[in-house]
């Protein structure tokens, strides 16, 4: 059973301009987590929003400074910006696997004809320790571990921000309400690969390959694109997207579409140039099975309130080029195929998701759901370098069906869900903000 929950926040402190709120957490790239963000939602009488955001965890953290306008001024087309800055440390889900162990950290690491040196960061193995034959290593070594099983899981640094134009196909009437909306972005950053210590850690490499005091060469993974210590990672980002549904809250009918590239460029050594694309489409069907809500009730005079739809969900994408492996699509968790945890049915170089869900109102603030979910990486997980997917044994394709309640709250729906995998028994529980889509 897995357990994966979004943060819980409440205000602490407002004033007519500013605001502090907090809460607590829980993700798999965080652990468990505080957060505590200050804004303002109309700096200098404007509407421009000021945001500073800390959260800090178990396994990493985020700073982000975030401002923005919502409508540049005197724009007819509603032409809206955003830029944000950022330090965030995280465990990437692409190196772990909560059923088949993890990717530890290596300090270094060459293929020595057919032997292997390499060192660990550990109080077992001295970091100027290389041993070049592991058989030998163990016997002139034996008060020392040659691997620390216990070693540091791998977790990335990124520093950088981003800044984003976006605008309503409106033909520059400002009141206007149009289906169609637009944007274009630039991103830079620089992603390091650390142990917890905040130490350089550019190899990896599988626990559930580690028997017999055996490493296949083939086994050590590169954490970040070409080895490196830092990746620099500039992109260029374009988007459209489409909506009609009839409820941005709790639609019940409409349609919802979307597709968008980032083309990243090399800007220099160990920089990778590749493109990444995705689209989403979803679909509500308007339907009425289910009269256990009094709104779906109506007594003469009173107007029926019963959002009922079936939702049908299609998302896929690739990635062309010099993919680092951090960088590539997982399958699995809360907002995926939620009979899997985060990230634990694939990590792929392209992806498809299919989702059915049926939802109705319960009684008061409650609301259920009873879905399907079904994902693929159609084959690609050896497509990406080290091939991270394959070491931890993720299976590649799968799918889920459970049934969840949504909780209407001053902050949001609040999502409860259970969701077998793959009819096998193992069950999963999901605690997420907001209906999946």
């Amino acid at each position: 059973m897995n357990l994966a929950a979004s943060p819980s926040c409440w205000e602490s402190w407002s004033n007519p301009r500013w605001a502090l709120s907090g809460g607590l957490g829980y993700s798999q790239s965080q652990g468990v987590f505080g957060q505590v963000q200050l804004s303002d939602s109309n700096l200098f009488g404007r509407a421009w929003n000021l945001a500073l955001n800390i959260t800090y965890g178990q396994y990493g953290g985020l700073a982000n400074f975030t401002f923005t306008d919502p409508w540049i001024k005197g724009d007819k087309h509603r032409t809206s910006f955003r830029t944000s800055l950022y330090l965030s440390r995280e465990v990437p889900q692409v190196f772990q696997s909560q059923s088949n162990g993890d990717i530890l950290t290596l300090f270094d690491y060459e293929d020595n004809g057919g032997k292997y040196a390499y060192s660990t960061y550990s109080y077992k193995n001295p970091v100027d320790t290389k041993f070049k034959d592991v058989g030998k290593a163990n016997k002139e070594f034996p008060e020392y571990s040659w691997f620390d099983f216990e070693g540091d899981s791998i977790a990335l640094q990124r520093i950088g921000g981003n800044m984003i134009f976006a605008r309503p196909l409106n033909g520059g009437d400002p009141y206007k309400i149009v289906p169609w909306n637009v944007l274009v972005g630039l991103n830079v950053q620089s992603v390091r690969p650390i142990n917890f210590a905040g130490d350089s850690r550019p190899y990896g490499v599988a626990t559930r390959k580690l028997e017999d005091g055996r490493v296949p060469s083939d086994d050590i993974v590169c954490v970040a694109f070409n080895c490196a210590d830092v990746n620099n990672l500039v992109g260029v980002r374009a988007a459209a997207t489409y909506s009609n549904v009839n409820d941005p809250r709790n639609p019940t009918a409409g349609n919802f579409f979307s597709v968008g590239t980032e083309q990243f460029v090399s800007v220099g050594e160990n920089s990778p140039t590749f493109n990444r694309v995705r689209a989403t489409y979803t679909h509500f069907f308007p339907i009425k099975i289910l009269n256990i809500h009094k709104g779906c009730r109506p007594k003469q005079g009173e107007k029926e309130n019963c959002p009922q739809s079936i939702a049908v969900q299609l998302k896929a994408g690739t990635v062309v080029g010099q993919l680092p492996p951090y960088e590539a699509f997982c399958l699995g968790g809360s907002n995926s195929v939620r009979g899997f945890s985060d990230c634990e049915l694939a990590v792929g170089r392209s992806f498809g998701e299919a989702t059915i869900e049926y939802r109705f109102p319960i009684i008061s603030i409650f609301s259920g759901e009873v879905f399907a979910d079904a994902g693929t990486d159609f084959g690609s997980q050896s497509q990406v370098p080290g091939k991270p997917g394959q070491l931890l044994a993720k299976q590649g394709s799968g799918f889920s069906v459970g049934a969840g309640v949504i909780v209407t709250t001053p902050v949001g729906p609040l999502r409860l869900e259970m969701a077998s995998q793959d009819f096998t028994g193992d069950w999963r529980f999901n605690l997420g903000v907001g209906w999946k889509f």
